[in-house]
């Protein structure tokens, strides 16, 4: 039986590590988690309820003490306002990525012009572009023509 969409399931990890088959209390957290945010909870559960180090448990889940460090700390602020989607994992993508520029070719060919009659520079050719042919374009954009 599967539970309702948004619905708080109880689940309790046992570990093969602990003697006598000691485990871990249950938590509760939505079914939304990700494996690797429930791999956080569970190292936070690790280091608050047994008081391992966090070299133990960095050595128990195979990852670098200093990432158990900072699970830890972000488990600790998701859990003081109460909002386990801050466990996820944030993409790392950048948030501005350059834009490809469109290269006009007839905007090209006049760049060309102006810089083999003129022989002067992008802001020049900018000023150009503007007074004889109602082009306006950046100088950047003119030296990205260049």
């Amino acid at each position: 039986m599967t539970a309702a969409q948004g619905v708080q399931t109880r689940t309790q990890h046992i570990l093969p590590f602990f003697p006598q088959g000691k485990c871990l209390a249950s938590t509760y957290h939505q079914e939304k988690l990700s494996d690797k945010a429930k791999l956080k909870l569970k190292a936070y559960q690790i280091y608050d309820m047994n008081k391992l180090s966090m070299r133990d448990i960095a050595q128990i889940l195979e990852v670098n003490v200093s990432t158990i460090s900072r699970w830890i700390q972000q488990v600790k602020k998701a859990k003081s306002i109460r909002r386990y989607q801050f466990i996820e994992t944030r993409s790392k993508a950048p948030l501005n990525t350059p834009r490809d520029t469109v290269l006009i070719p007839e905007v090209k060919e006049k760049i060309l012009e102006i810089r083999k009659k003129f022989k002067c520079g992008k802001d020049k050719i900018a000023k150009y572009l503007n007074r004889d042919f109602d082009i306006q374009i950046s100088p950047s954009t003119v030296h990205r023509y260049l």
